[in-house]
């Protein structure tokens, strides 16, 4: 009897142990969360918090952490590295563990925070669990609840300049923020620059404002010449606050200029009255040829013989054979004749031929006039640096029983479009080998317009249409090269009613890919000497 009796108060001793140290265990750390401040929550809110550790020896411990939204469930969950907190209470926020990991789970609230530096209506749910580097639970999870509510009066949408806009140094002075808001004002303008790999939240919160102006009245401001100077090549992301309303964070940038100066050297001569031809053995009232293009990093390398002069290139369109060249300033000379005869072939540069998608562009002999001391069309031979580019077209036939505009596919008779089947690429003409049913037009140049694309065809479509009209029915992916050349990873043609012009172009909405920076390029003031 008494030894059951003993076995008795052992068992309930030894329940009482585990129950006591199922209680102590997690309890070395204590854990509170900092409420954020009301209506807001943003993506540091996380490791806003007080840590005590209630030993007598630094422990070594990370945390892990999430935030729930009432209907969405898990949006967003974290994890510090480890690291090592010391007896009696710290506190920690978010610079602390940013080297730590992210996990978003919910797209959605990951751009809408990172873009506005909060979360959006809802109701949220912070928790934070601290962990030994083995696992165990050093410090039992702690949580909190935050409700935001947004309403038309603590929205602030910024409007100008658009969100990842890049801007021409050359512009500047003049550049104008813009924003509306049911807030009444005054309004405060933040500029940050982004450095390293930053997010735009980050940046906000961490550097220093490379501007700010407080106390602006009305819902644009000005930037001021007199204002730090905006670097071309660096990005920037700026806010507007009225108040505790605070905007969205939208970035802008520089543009960065090639410090390249593109010339042509023209030989000139004297006007002939009694030949009516330009004696390039003397000179200056009038043109005799083209001599080479030049590439200057500043006005100060330009030194050319006598007689010959330098133009400096602002800009250079290809049109179907032909390459208009416009220059930076007037010539500076005065002209008794503006015509001239190119007698040889001329080599166009290939950083510009790369810009504008060919391998080589040749200026090739011919009559040509200088337009108003500004600008010149010359004839020239290319050599792409694409194959053929080709839209597939889907014939059909108008019934006479139905509207003109109805092209109705799969027809013997051809006198419509039924629609753009594909777009693909040859190597040469004679690689096109189409169905019946189906012709091609090669694509000649292509121009972005907002969400539109205008496609010209190098030449005119080689059949009869009743109708102009298409009816498109399925979206065509352009190619890569293409979608590149143009500034976006993909352009995508889509559903709608077009309309071929002239049977040699068409304009199509297009969706846009993420933009790219391959036309970012621009050629810098000939007066710079950088």
């Amino acid at each position: 009897m008494k030894k059951n009796y003993l076995l008795y108060i052992f068992v309930i001793l030894f329940i009482m142990g585990l129950q006591l140290n199922s209680v102590v265990a997690g309890d070395e750390i204590k854990i509170h969360l900092i409420q954020p401040s009301p209506n807001k929550l943003g993506v540091g809110d996380l490791w806003n918090l007080e840590l005590e550790n209630t030993t007598k020896e630094n422990l070594t411990i990370y945390l892990e952490g999430f935030v729930t939204q009432g209907k969405d469930g898990l949006i967003v969950e974290g994890q510090s590295k480890p690291f090592v907190i010391k007896p009696g209470k710290t506190s920690y926020g978010y610079n602390d563990f940013k080297s730590g990991t992210v996990n978003w789970k919910n797209k959605k609230y990951q751009e809408a925070i990172v873009r506005t530096g909060g979360a959006p209506t809802g109701n949220y749910t912070i928790c934070v669990t601290a962990k030994y580097e083995n696992g165990n639970i050093a410090g039992q999870e702690n949580c909190i609840e935050q409700q935001i509510e947004i309403t038309s009066e603590q929205q602030v949408m910024l409007i100008s300049p658009n969100d990842g806009e890049e801007l021409d140094p050359d512009t500047l002075p003049g550049l104008t923020f813009m924003w509306n808001s049911g807030a009444n004002g005054p309004y405060e303008l933040i500029i940050v620059e982004i450095k390293g790999e930053l997010s735009y939240d980050e940046a906000m919160k961490n550097n220093r404002p490379f501007f700010e102006q407080k106390g602006i009245m009305g819902n644009t401001f000005q930037y001021p010449v007199t204002a730090p100077k905006f670097v071309e090549g660096k990005k920037y992301v700026w806010m507007v606050k009225s108040g505790e309303v605070q905007s969205e964070l939208k970035t802008f940038g520089m543009i960065a200029q090639i410090h390249q100066l593109r010339t042509l050297s023209i030989q000139t001569g004297a006007w002939d009255e009694g030949k009516t031809k330009c004696d390039c053995m003397q000179h200056l009232d009038c043109i005799c040829h083209i001599v080479r293009f030049n590439n200057y990093n500043s006005v100060s390398e330009i030194h050319l013989p006598k007689g010959q002069i330098s133009v400096v290139i602002s800009s250079a369109v290809i049109s179907g054979n032909t390459l208009e060249i416009k220059f930076k300033d007037r010539l500076n000379m005065e002209l008794k004749s503006n015509d001239f005869r190119q007698e040889q072939e001329v080599s166009i540069g290939s950083d510009l031929c790369k810009e504008l998608g060919y391998d080589s562009i040749t200026i090739i002999p011919g009559n040509y006039t200088i337009k108003d001391g500004t600008n010149i069309t010359l004839n020239v031979r290319l050599n792409p640096t694409h194959q053929l580019r080709t839209l597939i077209l889907q014939q059909g036939n108008t019934q006479v029983e139905r509207p003109p505009s109805s092209c109705q596919c799969g027809a013997t008779l051809y006198d419509c479009v039924c629609g753009i089947g594909m777009y693909v690429e040859y190597a040469y003409a004679s690689a096109i080998n189409l169905p019946l049913g189906q012709i091609h037009v090669v694509i000649s140049s292509t121009v972005i317009s907002g969400n539109t694309l205008h496609i010209k065809f190098t030449d005119r479509l080689n059949m009869e249409l009743k109708s102009n009209n298409i009816k498109q029915k399925e979206e065509v992916k352009l190619g890569s090269d293409l979608c590149k050349e143009l500034g976006y990873d993909s352009i995508t043609i889509l559903p709608g009613d077009y309309t071929i012009k002239e049977l040699n172009s068409i304009t199509v909405n297009v969706k846009l890919g993420k933009k790219n920076d391959v036309n970012k390029i621009k050629l810098i003031s000939p007066n710079s000497d950088k």
